[in-house]
């Protein structure tokens, strides 16, 4: 009941009084990723001749690598306020993503194999000629979640390669919110006290299982992982550190910034 009502609440009075800024719309170009291995990856497949069925070891695949450019390419697509720049000069957008693929490796098992690929990704402001932030995105397949061909496992790891690069544009370029209300209503009438809703949502690039973190002030005070997309504003997160300040923070009416841009 206590969430059928926050949604009237907030369609009815919240939403048009907060009066959500959406994230300014960008345009990022893509450009190419070359496979240059690291030195890492060299040992490792140098090593790969002595691998035995109990002990297998990821060898280099650079046959991955044009897949790894799409999955690359393709996430720019996934945060709505921005336009993927189809044109080859990098200079005729806001940004360019580039970098190169550090790691392309596949495991030695003939059955459920295992994928695991890396990129050095820089993201430069087109506008100043300076590099905005560089980070290491990957992708993977493996554990208990490894799929049953080569072909699923590649496709698994490109798609985590996706998540990986979105990630890192959103805390290259922050996207800002608010928590809205504390505690929420699960279907079987429960109230989780432990999480919380917050005025961000698809339209701003949100995704489940994302990292939120709480500010005040611009110091960081907690940390938040979304576990349900309600709206193109409005999402579910759980507060997974810096619950009681959070509490004592909303019971005194303090503004909480939701941003997600990590401390580091």
């Amino acid at each position: 009941m206590k969430r059928i009502l926050f949604f009237l609440l907030w369609i009815l009075i919240i939403k048009p009084a907060t009066a959500q800024n959406l994230p300014e719309q960008i345009s990022i170009n893509v450009l190419p990723f070359e496979y240059k291995m690291s030195k890492g990856t060299l040992v490792t497949g140098l090593l790969g001749v002595a691998a035995s069925p109990d002990k297998p070891l990821f060898i280099p695949e650079k046959s991955m690598v044009p897949q790894m450019n799409e999955a690359i390419s393709a996430a720019p697509s996934q945060l709505p306020w921005v336009l993927v720049s189809s044109d080859s000069s990098a200079a005729k957008a806001d940004y360019t993503l580039k970098g190169v693929i550090t790691k392309s490796e596949i495991s030695t098992l003939e059955k459920n194999p295992g994928v695991h690929v890396d990129a050095s990704v820089t993201l430069v402001d087109n506008r100043t000629g300076k590099n905005v932030a560089t980070k290491t995105c990957n992708g993977w397949s493996g554990g208990l979640d490894v799929p049953r061909d080569v072909a699923e496992a590649k496709a698994y790891a490109a798609s985590r390669l996706t998540r990986s690069v979105v990630a890192f544009i959103l805390e290259a370029l922050p996207i800002t919110g608010s928590i809205l209300e504390k505690g929420v209503e699960q279907a079987n009438g429960k109230t989780k006290e432990k999480q919380c809703y917050v005025d961000l949502g698809s339209q701003h690039g949100i995704y489940k299982d994302m990292l939120l973190y709480v500010t005040e002030s611009g110091k960081y005070k907690a940390e938040l992982k979304v576990i349900e997309i309600m709206a193109d504003d409005l999402c579910t997160c759980k507060v997974t550190k810096g619950d009681s300040y959070v509490t004592k923070s909303l019971e005194k009416g303090v503004e909480l910034v939701v941003t997600s841009k990590p401390k580091n």
